[in-house]
């Protein structure tokens, strides 16, 4: 599959990063049809519910601004905490901001079914295919994301680069959940493994994607701001259009490095034991 690719564990040559993308768009064209319906189903509806979030609940904005003025002033002893009153707007948020977050897992597994079945050279999934495999481990894929985000904040609030490394080591940890049928942590466990060696490689990548979507994301705003677009329709437009672009591509991209890693690590595997099976053979031995 990737005949020229660096064997050299930890070293992507440009070609192989390049390598990487050109495979993901081609297994995003190749299902085009049903990872559209996906999108339309379920990404976007996802995303419709957040935005109904952000813009019918503005309590849970004034909160987010005072714990982060007070965190500001942490050391300042002048500063005269205010109290932060938790109003029920705030919680019905945090209810309605997970729903639309379960849903996104959902279509993500989709995804992630889609494009291994594809790289494992099988019959395209169909919707109903993908359908049906996300009922069977997405709430695993909702609660690893949620884990991974929490624990991934946690390391940025120390510093920013523990935030990043661990963002990079758990990033495959949703392909493995669903291509090796894993619980949630040993998803974990199998996604640090699997990067291990080659996180400056995935944050190469990752920077790539980012890149991609915030221009996307800004140039898409731009143009509704300059059509004078409502606010909500800016929030559910703004965010839907890249997310229907972009979003299904990451998931087809993460499953596309997990079987480049597992392929690479296996290599590793065979290549560190021919040493010692050569030696094991009749004659080697004087």
């Amino acid at each position: 599959m990737y005949a020229c690719i660096n064997r050299v564990q930890g070293l992507m040559s440009i070609s192989d990063i390049l390598g990487l993308f050109r495979r993901t768009l081609q297994v995003y064209i190749a299902n085009i049809s049903t990872i559209t319906k996906i999108a339309l189903s379920i990404f976007i509806p996802a995303q419709i519910i957040t935005a109904i979030a952000v813009k019918c609940l503005p309590g849970f904005q004034g909160i987010f601004s005072e714990i982060w003025d007070e965190f500001k002033h942490r050391n300042d002893d002048s500063f005269e905490p205010v109290s932060i009153e938790y109003r029920a707007e705030f919680f019905f948020f945090l209810i309605v901001y997970y729903l639309g977050y379960l849903l996104y897992c959902f279509a993500t597994v989709a995804m992630i079914k889609i494009a291994s079945d594809t790289q494992a050279g099988g019959e395209d999934t169909t919707f109903m295919g993908a359908i049906g495999a996300a009922m069977l481990c997405y709430p695993q894929v909702f609660l690893a994301g949620c884990l991974v985000v929490d624990v991934s904040a946690l390391g940025s609030l120390l510093f920013i680069i523990p935030g990043i490394f661990l963002v990079v080591s758990f990033w495959l940890t949703k392909p493995v959940i669903v291509i090796e049928g894993t619980g949630i942590f040993l998803g974990m466990k199998r996604s640090w493994e699997i990067t291990s060696g080659y996180r400056w490689d995935l944050l190469k990548i990752l920077a790539v994607y980012l890149t991609t979507y915030v221009l996307i994301f800004f140039i898409f705003h731009l143009l509704l701001v300059l059509l004078s677009a409502p606010t909500f329709l800016r929030l559910m437009l703004g965010f839907s259009i890249p997310i229907i672009c972009l979003d299904p591509i990451v998931c087809i991209l993460q499953t596309v490095v997990y079987f480049h890693l597992t392929e690479r690590h296996e290599h590793d595997i065979l290549a560190a034991e021919e040493p010692l099976m050569s030696l094991d053979e009749p004659g080697e031995i004087m």
